[in-house]
């Protein structure tokens, strides 16, 4: 077994390689008790594969120090493992303070949904943010993600938006300046169950500053919730030697190379099926139309009013919503020749004489029979029989419909003949 412990982010996960390799033991004593030609005990082995071939050092020095932060405040809430390397050293973390909201994009890498012919990030750079909510505010502009969403993905530059301004745990950020010496004054004192939150928070934030290979950069718009990370990474805090470069002004900004970097549609494309394959339907159909496969991004649209019809049915939402959205999603999905998803969701909302006409129009009357005696229509579903030459099928349809000239018909024209 392989994983990262500080990425588990779930809800209700506390999972730790030496409670696993505990349990393993204790199972090792347990057979060798009873199995007395085995008298061997076998000791799990741990081994730590600490040089990251992705990100470089630059990335890798500021995920370290959020590491030990959550060793420092939650020391058993992970396992205490080597510090992660690379062989390649790279530029600092971008924190950008002083920027308006409203205009940081375009100020910053000259993005703005309203004007076409402005610069526009790529298929491998994505804006990381805390909520949906926080997904519309920053608009279409490229590739937008929740911290969960990004779990798993890896990007060339990672932009984390708002990280701070958003999180839950508000001001109790200020704690992690009680584990720096001069800036420990004044600070309240840590309490686990007042600062628990604080587990999760770093757990979330190193998962998005670990999603960067080549470039992160920072930003939110409120100063005093992100003051104290500013601290610990400034050359005053964790590391003297200073783990991230402080942005605060226009005329420093254009001293930085062009950030955004346009893709071709090859790479669009690529980023799509990734998506597409991970279930991410929204962010598939955004790639796709980017990269002008428009049967990648009516199949996506598919699947994903599709998720959002289940979605609808699972909140209990009202009843003709909830219908609406699978019969668009039905639509949707015979538009895209996919039969079998389209039927699935007339089913769904038990609609299954609809979802009997899909599958007689794509010719599979042997299912299509089927949906149409759920549906009671057993003249439709005895004349689907016949076609699938079901035909002792056809006549239990034809019976329980009360359709005996039909039944007669069989008789003579197959039975009588054979």
């Amino acid at each position: 077994m392989a994983g990262d412990i500080a990425q588990c982010i779930a809800r209700g996960s506390s999972f730790r390689f030496q409670n696993l390799s505990t349990l393993i033991y204790k199972w090792e004593l347990d057979r060798t008790k009873n199995n007395h030609n085995q008298n061997d005990t076998v000791v799990p082995k741990q081994f730590e594969l600490n040089i990251n071939y992705r990100s470089h050092n630059g990335i890798l020095r500021l995920a370290s120090s959020v590491i030990d932060l959550i060793h420092h405040f939650f020391p058993d809430s992970i396992d205490h493992l080597s510090r992660e390397r690379s062989e390649v050293g790279g530029p600092r973390p971008i924190v950008f303070k002083g920027f308006q909201a409203e205009t940081f994009l375009f100020d910053v890498f000259s993005v703005d949904e309203r004007m076409p012919n402005c610069s526009e990030f790529g298929a491998e750079q994505v804006i990381i943010v805390r909520n949906e909510e926080a997904k519309k505010s920053v608009g279409n502009v490229g590739i937008v993600m929740t911290v969960f969403e990004a779990k798993g993905m890896e990007f060339n530059d990672v932009l984390l938006y708002n990280f701070f301004t958003h999180s839950p745990a508000r001001q109790k950020w200020r704690l992690i300046l009680s584990a720096l010496d001069n800036h420990s004054k004044g600070i309240q004192t840590f309490s686990h169950e007042k600062h628990y939150i604080l587990s999760s928070e770093l757990k979330h934030l190193y998962v998005a500053v670990t999603r960067a290979r080549q470039h992160l950069w920072i930003f939110d718009e409120d100063s005093e919730l992100s003051e104290p990370i500013r601290i610990f990474w400034g050359k005053d805090g964790w590391d003297k030697s200073g783990l991230i470069k402080v942005i605060q002004s226009l005329e420093e900004l254009n001293t930085l190379p062009t950030l955004t970097k346009k893709s071709s549609s090859h790479d669009w494309n690529r980023k799509g099926k990734l998506f597409f394959e991970r279930r991410q339907y929204e962010l598939a159909k955004l790639c796709f139309s980017k990269s002008e496969n428009e049967m990648g991004f009516k199949l996506a649209n598919a699947y994903n009013l599709q998720k959002i019809a289940r979605s609808s049915l699972a909140s209990n939402s009202y009843e003709a919503n909830v219908k609406s959205n699978f019969i668009s999603a039905a639509k949707a999905f015979e538009t895209c020749s996919r039969p079998v998803q389209a039927a699935s969701c007339y089913k769904d909302i038990g609609m299954n004489r609809e979802a009997g006409d899909v599958y007689e129009r794509w010719d599979m009357f042997e299912d299509a029979a089927y949906c149409y005696l759920e549906a009671k229509a057993f003249d439709k579903a005895g004349k689907c029989f016949e076609k699938a030459e079901k035909y002792t099928d056809a006549v239990v349809a034809y019976k329980d419909g009360s359709l005996y000239k039909e039944v007669s018909d069989i008789y003579l024209n197959y039975c009588v003949k054979t």
